[in-house]
């Protein structure tokens, strides 16, 4: 297969995986996960921080 048809046998799958991140749109966290997310990746940056050589 040639240079052309290479370039023919990615088209396609890279126009639909354009039209996914174009298009989709994820349906909203519940306000519960959301909270407990935020509570996670706090406490996870205050351990990150005490535990770091590099300090703020």
């Amino acid at each position: 297969m040639g240079e052309d048809g290479e370039r023919d046998l990615w088209k396609i799958p890279r126009e639909k995986v354009m039209g996914i991140l174009v298009e989709h749109r994820p349906e909203p966290l519940d306000k519960d996960v959301e909270d407990k997310l935020i509570k996670v990746v706090r406490e996870m940056e205050e351990e990150s921080l005490k535990t770091s050589r590099f300090k703020a």
